[in-house]
């Protein structure tokens, strides 16, 4: 919130300094027919009377303010960059962890018909001699179906 007014100040008041440059126009300065000193950026109606143009210039800026501006703007410019890179970084992390879901919900549905399509095999380990009682060959690719399923979807 902050840095919202810092970056608000820093635009009003570069905005205020051009405007003071441009405003540093001719002003008209005439005394109409009862004597009284009127001042106007136009000249006055009819211009029968005398006109005198007066210049004013606009005082330079001050140099602490101009380095107030400067130090802001820099800030402003870090505080952009800092949020784009936040930004970006956000969005990547977004389409990894939707990635991630795509490819366990691929590897489950992938286990469920391997489990639909070998519906007789059960959960085994191995007999007092080592051997699986069941066909070995799917059994194992059913254990490493399971732990496929479990790595990619990070199951414990």
């Amino acid at each position: 919130m902050n840095s919202k007014i810092l970056l608000f100040t820093a635009v009003l008041t570069g905005t205020a300094l051009t405007l003071a440059a441009v405003q540093a126009d001719t002003v008209y300065r005439w005394m109409d027919k009862h004597g009284q000193v009127h001042y106007s950026q136009t000249p006055p109606p009819g211009a029968r009377t005398r006109v005198k143009a007066v210049h004013i210039n606009a005082p330079p800026p001050d140099a602490v303010m101009l380095q107030q501006i400067h130090s802001l703007e820099k800030f402003a410019k870090a505080y952009r960059k800092t949020h784009r890179q936040q930004a970006a970084k956000a969005e990547k992390q977004a389409e990894k962890q939707a990635r991630e879901q795509q490819h366990c919900a691929a590897a489950r549905t992938r286990l469920r018909r391997y489990l639909a399509a070998h519906p007789a095999l059960p959960q085994v380990t191995t007999n007092a001699m080592g051997y699986y009682p069941y066909n070995d060959a799917l059994i194992k690719a059913r254990q490493r179906a399971e732990k496929r399923t479990q790595r990619i979807c990070n199951d414990n």
